[in-house]
C-alpha cells in the first residue's frame, strides 16, 4: 500500500479543519476588533469562563493525547496489515483532531462574548496544537510500523 495514498484523506480533513479554525478566529477577530460584537459578559464572568476555558484545554489535551498515544501503540502492535492499520489510525486522529479544535471553538466563542483577548491567544494555541499533528508519511510510517512502505 503507497503511504502518499493512504494519508491523502486524513492529510485533507486536518487541512480542512486547520482553514475552517482559521477562518473562525478570523470571523471573532473581526467581529471583536470591528465593534459588531460587544462584550456582554461582565469582569466576574469573564473570570470564570478563563478558568473553565483554560481548564477545559488542559483536560482535552491531556487526556486527547494519552488516548492517542495508547491507539496509536496498540495499533503499533497489532498484527493487522498496513491498509487496516491506517484505516484505524485515521479513526484515533478524527478523535484526537476533535479534541484539539472543540476547547479552541470554546475559547473562541468565550473570545466573541467577552472581548478577552486571553481567550484568542487560547484558540491560537488550539491551532498551533492541531498544526502540530500534521499527518505526514514518514511519521505515520514509523508511528505504524508498517511493514510495506513505499
Amino acid at each position: 500500500m503507497d503511504i502518499q495514498q493512504a494519508i491523502k484523506p486524513i492529510a485533507l480533513l486536518h487541512k480542512g479543519l486547520m482553514l475552517v479554525f482559521s477562518l473562525v478566529l478570523a470571523g471573532g477577530l473581526f467581529l471583536v476588533n470591528g465593534k459588531i460584537m460587544l462584550p456582554i459578559l461582565s469582569e466576574q464572568q469573564d473570570r470564570l469562563f478563563q478558568v473553565i476555558a483554560v481548564a477545559l484545554s488542559g483536560a482535552f489535551l491531556f487526556i486527547g493525547f494519552k488516548l492517542f498515544n495508547k491507539t496509536v501503540l496498540k495499533i503499533r502492535n497489532s498484527d493487522a496489515s498496513d491498509g487496516q492499520k491506517i484505516m484505524q489510525y485515521r479513526a484515533a486522529s478524527i478523535v484526537w483532531y476533535a479534541m484539539i479544535e472543540g476547547p479552541g471553538l470554546f475559547a473562541m466563542v468565550c473570545y466573541i462574548i467577552t472581548g478577552n483577548i486571553a481567550f484568542f491567544i487560547l484558540a491560537l494555541v488550539h491551532l498551533f496544537v492541531l498544526f502540530l499533528f500534521m499527518p505526514k508519511a514518514q511519521v505515520l510510517s514509523l508511528l505504524l510500523n508498517l511493514k510495506n512502505q513505499q
